[in-house]
């Protein structure tokens, strides 16, 4: 658990996709997002600081459908 905190901080994320048509009907796509969070500072309930970087990756591949 983390004490209720209103401290702010800088955060940034890049995104990036491809959509190819496979068909007249049909699309695949790729979409990537990287999110940052540096000099990330945490209080725990107990008063103990953690400190450290937030980095998070995500990968989504789909298909699309046109009616």
């Amino acid at each position: 658990y983390f004490s209720d905190d209103n401290a702010t901080g800088f955060a940034w994320q890049a995104v990036a996709g491809v959509r190819r048509r496979i068909t007249s009907r049909i699309d695949a796509t790729l979409k990537y997002r990287f999110f940052e969070v540096p000099g990330l500072n945490l209080r725990a309930e107990s008063g103990d600081l953690l400190k450290g970087d937030l980095k998070s990756q995500s990968l989504l591949v789909g298909v699309l459908f046109r009616l």
